[in-house]
């Protein structure tokens, strides 16, 4: 999927919805980054939002990301990972899995530098963030650049 920027010009960011691997994201960009192709590549915070696996959404967590994004100068991309009890774990896991795993081999689509990239989240999230950084350092690092950070 091409990456189109949205502008919201109310607080200075990029926001867009989109797919990602099947699951919708939210993705938060400082609207002074360059966004021509292979030019100025940002660094990226994926966030999962907490709720206990059962609650919240990315729109729930729209005011942290968007402080997140605008005081870091950082893209956040916000993961709407299905929730239990429709969808239990591994599920919420494999759907945070499969955006960060995206994102660190197809950054540079998004304007992201795939080196760059961290993990975080809070609650449940952050059990995501801690669940899905460990995985991914089990990743071959020819392949799939290492995380920069986990919080």
């Amino acid at each position: 999927m091409l990456y189109t920027p949205v502008i919201t010009p109310s607080d200075g960011l990029q926001v867009e919805s989109i797919h990602i691997e099947g699951i919708l994201v939210k993705i938060y960009k400082p609207e002074n980054q360059n966004s021509e192709p292979g030019s100025n590549l940002q660094p990226c915070v994926v966030y999962f939002h907490g709720g206990g696996w059962t609650l919240f959404s990315t729109d729930s967590y729209d005011t942290v990301t968007r402080e997140l994004s605008k005081h870091t100068g950082a893209a956040v991309i916000s993961v709407e990972y299905r929730l239990a009890p429709e969808h239990p774990y591994p599920i919420p896991f494999d759907d945070c899995l499969r955006v960060s795993r995206h994102i660190l081999h197809h950054g540079e689509q998004y304007h992201i530098d795939p080196h760059r990239v961290a993990v975080a989240g809070d609650g449940s999230g952050g059990n995501l963030a801690s669940a899905v950084a460990l995985r991914l350092s089990e990743e071959d690092p020819e392949f799939t650049p290492p995380l920069r950070l986990q919080v």
